[in-house]
């Protein structure tokens, strides 16, 4: 009978035990949840004041608002100078419709990205990388553009590419060869070379380009139709 209590002080002593060990436990689990929220939350605080800085671009008296929200990859661009806002009104504008201008920008050498801004819509298009600007027509109606791109490769040989624009959306239209056409590939990607660029009526442009099919060295004439995105 004198044992019992003895075994009953060992088993008090081995729960206290137990309850020692793992309180500190949980408090490690807790301490290691809360700080992991908070750097993600003052991340997203810097974004949302990088979206909120505006840029003054002049233009023939005009001034517009360059935002990262409506025009992010001109706004991006421009912030890798010191002075944004200086670099942005020293690039090239080039007038297209109201409110609306073709702009150059990252030029290397003799090439340079193209993007069109759009102050009305509020929306902005790139259409092309380190390239050089060959030429660019209208269609009657002012409302349909093609800009010819080039770029020339190690062998100074001279390829193009071309894109057609609907000014009033902002989107590219799409090509396709008039029936009874020779086959050639779209004249875009700087598969080959393009001698010159004309609008037609009905939709339709023609292009002149080497002759990709005999590769003689005569020039041929293809006709295509442009669609409204």
């Amino acid at each position: 009978m004198s044992r019992l209590p003895f075994f009953i002080c060992i088993i008090m002593i081995l729960v206290l035990t137990g309850c020692q060990n793992h309180q500190p436990i949980a408090e490690a689990t807790t301490t290691k949840q809360e700080p992991s929220t908070e750097p993600i939350h003052e991340k997203e605080n810097l974004t949302e004041s990088d979206l909120m800085s505006e840029l003054n671009l002049h233009i023939n008296e005009k001034t517009y608002t360059i935002t990262q929200k409506n025009y992010p990859i001109l706004y991006r661009y421009v912030s890798g100078f010191e002075n944004p806002e200086k670099q942005l009104n020293a690039l090239n504008y080039s007038p297209l419709l109201e409110d609306q201008y073709l702009i150059e920008f990252a030029c290397k050498n003799t090439t340079c990205s193209h993007i069109v801004l759009d102050f009305h819509l509020e929306t902005s298009f790139l259409l092309n990388d380190l390239s050089a600007l060959k030429s660019v027509d209208w269609s009657t109606d002012k409302r349909y553009i093609s800009f010819l791109f080039e770029r020339s490769n190690n062998d100074g040989v001279k390829k193009h590419h071309l894109a057609i624009m609907d000014l009033y959306t902002l989107e590219p239209a799409s090509l396709e060869l008039v029936e009874d056409e020779p086959l050639i590939p779209l004249p875009n990607q700087y598969q080959y070379e393009i001698k010159s660029v004309k609008f037609i009526d009905g939709n339709q442009i023609q292009i002149k380009t080497e002759d990709i099919i005999k590769k003689s060295s005569r020039n041929v004439t293809t006709t295509w139709q442009y669609d409204a995105p």
